[in-house]
């Protein structure tokens, strides 16, 4: 684990688990698997300039960021989820190159925070 600061914080997830650990462990492999779900998702949908499912995506990504404390991420994806449903009501054959960069953007920040705590989870998995 390299010296930057941790973005996991388990608190929200240990008072659901009410201190059962192997529920807590189980919960931190489902959120392991989602990650390259939610990723290779996201990128798809972007690629594919489809905004709705993007958007859809985000929403769903939200709740399994903050059950494992990453509150930051959790507004990145909100502010995403609304970007994306803004530019797909909006867009009508219409491209805007500053919207879709925002919107990459926040798709590479998901990957790059996600990269980071599943480093964090993998350890904590590995001294349980």
């Amino acid at each position: 684990m390299s010296d930057t600061e941790k973005v996991i914080d388990l608190t929200y997830l240990q008072s659901i688990a009410d201190g059962n650990q192997s529920i807590v462990i189980e919960l931190i492999e489902i959120f392991l698997e989602q990650i390259n779900e939610f990723s290779n998702g996201f990128k798809g949908h972007f690629s594919k300039k489809d905004w709705k499912s993007l958007a859809a995506l985000a929403h769903k990504a939200k709740s399994s960021v903050i059950s494992m404390g990453l509150e930051d991420l959790s507004y990145e994806l909100k502010n995403l989820e609304l970007l994306c449903r803004d530019y797909a009501s909006n867009i009508e054959g219409f491209s805007d190159n500053n919207t879709e960069e925002l919107i990459s953007s926040k798709i590479e920040k998901f990957i790059k925070v996600c990269g980071q705590a599943k480093e964090e989870l993998i350890e904590i998995i590995n001294t349980k």
